[in-house]
């Protein structure tokens, strides 16, 4: 509950946080990243201590020389048997037996956390690693706490997951998120934040053009994620997941950016016939080519003819593109 409600932006601040004052534990989490010629770590949190700090910075100069399998796993192809699971003293000691992985062996024993009671997780999406987390204390974890910690598994994994997807995961996620907001026939926003906070963290090139335009209007979006009414707003959808901090995609109308202005311009600058323009109208309000068909009479053949035609004359090389331009322009 605590991590659903109240964390913003990546969620291992926040857990390395509630960990350590609830077990009174030494947490490092951190996430992979495959780089051309190595593993790397794409983010490293340790919590407010000495030891975990070292341990951390031993950790980042390890993966920079480590192999593929820079333990007894491959990060991109996690066991089922590993991943989302809580392990603790006496499973390590039964995977490992009497030889040391290597991370242990170059980094735990160097960073003084050999022998300390030690209890990690793999959260994985099917096979693929998303975080690893450790925690470390010199008194042993009791079951209970064994318990509390497996019990967190399925929120990290299911924010992480989004996140990764959506906010701070593979190369080209976010740049995909961006597109499909060109998608939608106005300025959008993505707004963070609950009811005490908020702030635009991504917007489309409508929006953009807007705020350049009007910065106050920035209160404006952000009020209405919280719930504040205003005729400016079109539009307010939650979006989010079990474990990801709720976000609110917010739409707002303006009479500076309204379509048949811009079709005017549209037909007058790139020599749009008036088919083109019509079928231009639909496209910028979100239309597929069916209901494009279907508004103006004609075959979705046709109107993909029509597309094409548009494209060419706007220069573009697709919908989203055509979209933004209209919207920029």
């Amino acid at each position: 509950s605590h991590i659903r409600e109240n964390s913003e932006g990546h969620v291992a601040p926040n857990l390395v946080k509630l960990l350590s004052e609830g077990l009174s534990a030494l947490v490092v989490a951190h996430r992979p990243e495959r780089l051309a010629d190595r593993w790397g770590s794409e983010q490293m949190v340790p919590s407010d201590h000495a030891t975990t700090r070292d341990l951390a910075e031993r950790m980042v100069a390890f993966l920079k020389r480590a192999p593929l399998r820079y333990t007894y796993f491959d990060p991109l192809h996690v066991a089922p048997e590993f991943a989302n699971q809580v392990y603790g003293p006496a499973d390590m000691e039964g995977l490992f037996g009497a030889n040391l992985a290597p991370v242990i062996r170059e980094v735990y024993v160097p960073a003084g956390v050999r022998d300390f009671s030690h209890m990690r997780l793999l959260s994985a999406d099917g096979t693929f690693m998303l975080q690893w987390l450790g925690l470390f204390r010199e008194e042993p974890f009791t079951k209970g706490e064994e318990a509390l910690f497996a019990s967190l598994a399925p929120v990290l994994a299911s924010r992480l997951v989004v996140e990764r997807v959506l906010w701070s995961g593979s190369p080209g996620s976010f740049e995909s998120l961006a597109q499909v907001l060109e998608l939608v026939g106005g300025p959008a926003f993505i707004v963070s934040g609950g009811t005490t906070g908020g702030r635009i963290v991504l917007l489309n090139s409508a929006g953009q053009t807007v705020l350049d335009q009007e910065p106050s209007l920035t209160s404006t979006i952000v009020g209405a994620a919280r719930g504040a009414r205003s005729t400016r707003v079109r539009s307010v959808t939650a979006i989010g997941a079990p474990g990801l901090s709720r976000h609110h995609v917010v739409v707002i109308g303006d009479a500076r950016t309204n379509v048949d202005a811009r079709l005017r311009l549209a037909v007058r600058d790139v020599g749009l016939t008036q088919t083109e323009a019509n079928v231009l109208a639909c496209i910028v309000r979100g239309d597929p080519n069916k209901d494009v068909a279907t508004k103006l009479g004609c075959s979705a053949r046709t109107v993909e003819v029509h597309v094409a035609n548009i494209l060419d004359k706007a220069r573009v090389e697709s919908r989203a593109r055509l979209i933004a331009w209209f919207w920029t322009r």
